[in-house]
């Protein structure tokens, strides 16, 4: 998460939800490494690898055999892949403007 010193809206870049998709991993690894997330207005919220599991095993379940991005709005007490998306959900997506 990186503040610009002025208020303005918050961007979220997120990659990572299926393991064996590493493109977008790459690309929000490369704008992190490369500065372009610091913003002097506003909020960029980088997140190279929603699912840690499925990037460490080359798969897109959790190891509950579950698809984080079927399992979106989530249940706070459901599975591990409900459990994230929840998460997302509550925590991270009503505070993002664009993403």
């Amino acid at each position: 998460v990186y503040h610009g010193t002025e208020p303005g809206p918050v961007l979220a870049l997120t990659a990572g939800m299926h393991g064996d998709e590493i493109n977008g991993m790459e690309i929000v690894r490369r704008i992190i490494d490369s500065g372009h997330n610091r913003v002097q207005r506003g909020t960029t919220v980088c997140m190279p690898i929603i699912n840690v599991y499925g990037f460490l095993n080359y798969s897109r379940e959790v190891p509950d055999g579950k698809d984080v991005n079927r399992s979106f709005p989530g249940r706070k007490t459901g599975s591990l892949a409900a459990r994230v998306a929840y998460h997302l959900t509550h925590d991270i997506i009503p505070y993002i403007d664009y993403g």
